[in-house]
């Protein structure tokens, strides 16, 4: 497949794929540069770790971004793994630390497990039974700066979060 192609049909996949795909499709990605995060620790290959590094952060920024203020307990909750999937992947980065993303990793294949069921559960969408109206393009990713949250720790219910649990 060539490139032009491969671009359409990804193009297509986004913008015809429920919240809950799009969702899951920032998960893969996560995972994706996070594995690529891993290997180039490895290899002691500083340059790459810089570029997927980011692009991990990046996709967790996004992921997080998705995820509503103060919805509930489990999006508090939510955006904390998320808060802290962010500052695992930024560390591991500064201290050339491998190991440290597959912590990471094991989070991220969870995550991704738990949303794929989500998917299967709710089945394709058909927008034009669903909806009065053909519903609007999703908004690219690229057109949002990224976020990073900020070095303090998000306020937790009585409880914190880490990989020695």
């Amino acid at each position: 497949m060539d490139a032009a192609a491969r671009e359409q049909y990804l193009s297509s996949q986004i913008f015809t794929a429920t919240p809950e795909r799009l969702h899951l499709m920032l998960i893969d990605g996560a995972i994706r540069f996070a594995r690529q995060l891993r290997d180039a620790l490895a290899a002691g290959d500083r340059e790459t770790a810089t570029i997927v590094g980011e692009r991990c952060r990046n996709v967790l920024s996004e992921m997080l971004l998705c995820v509503e203020r103060d919805a509930n307990e489990a999006a508090v909750r939510l955006r904390s793994i998320y808060t802290f999937l962010v500052r695992e992947v930024a560390d591991a980065q500064f201290r050339r630390q491998a190991e440290k993303v597959d912590g990471v990793l094991a989070v991220l294949e969870i995550e991704r497990e738990t949303w794929a069921l989500v998917c299967e559960q709710a089945g394709p969408r058909d927008f034009r039974r669903d909806e009065p109206h053909a519903p609007a393009p999703h908004e690219p990713v690229s057109q949002h700066a990224p976020v990073l949250p900020s070095l303090e720790p998000p306020p937790l219910v009585g409880e914190s979060f880490s990989f020695q649990a």
